[in-house]
């Protein structure tokens, strides 16, 4: 339901990765030592402050810092946890961006792209 609760399942063991915003970085590095792998920066659209724009619309998957996993290809098969399929930066936007990189094979809609990806997700 939040992206400090997926947090917190993943520090529990119920997931492998978390995607989550660039603003949780900071929590997540100090609170359940994660490291930011990996991440998807949109264009810049006109009118809108470079910091700000940045800051506020990167997606980002989080592991643990003894991780393995480096690469968005290295993600098959793992639990991942999203604060909400309706957060863009946190679910629609990583999924998609992996389907349009042919990291994730497109089955139908992006859901069933996302379901046929990974184990399992929280």
């Amino acid at each position: 339901s939040s992206t400090e609760q997926c947090m917190k399942w993943f520090a529990l063991g119920y997931a492998d990765v978390v995607m989550t915003r660039g603003e949780d970085i900071y929590t997540g590095m100090r609170n359940y030592h994660l490291k930011p792998i990996l991440y998807e920066l949109p264009e810049l659209k006109l009118g809108v402050s470079k910091h700000m724009k940045s800051w506020e619309e990167i997606s980002l998957a989080v592991v643990p810092k003894d991780s393995p996993i480096s690469s968005w290809g290295d993600l098959r098969g793992v639990t991942t946890c999203h604060a909400s399929v309706y957060e863009p930066t946190s679910f629609k936007l990583p999924v998609c961006l992996m389907i349009h990189h042919n990291v994730i094979p497109s089955r139908g809609n992006f859901m069933e792209s996302f379901v046929h990806f990974f184990e399992k997700s929280c």
